[in-house]
């Protein structure tokens, strides 16, 4: 990897980030459901259900 390859995959990171920090709970949330982590009932998809151990509780509104 070239370091402008290595520089623009931390710019994209940093980014993304930033924009992270931005969101609502309810952004974050459908964010993950639009993603497939989470179902329209706010459970953690089979491939994410380990996740559920981090998480008490997730309320999508």
């Amino acid at each position: 990897m070239t370091d402008k390859e290595y520089q623009w995959m931390m710019d994209v990171a940093n980014k993304s980030l930033e924009e992270a920090k931005k969101m609502t709970k309810e952004e974050a949330l459908a964010h993950l459901m639009r993603c497939g982590h989470l179902d329209k009932d706010g459970n953690f998809t089979e491939p994410y259900k380990h996740l559920a151990l981090v998480f008490k509780e997730i309320k999508p509104s």
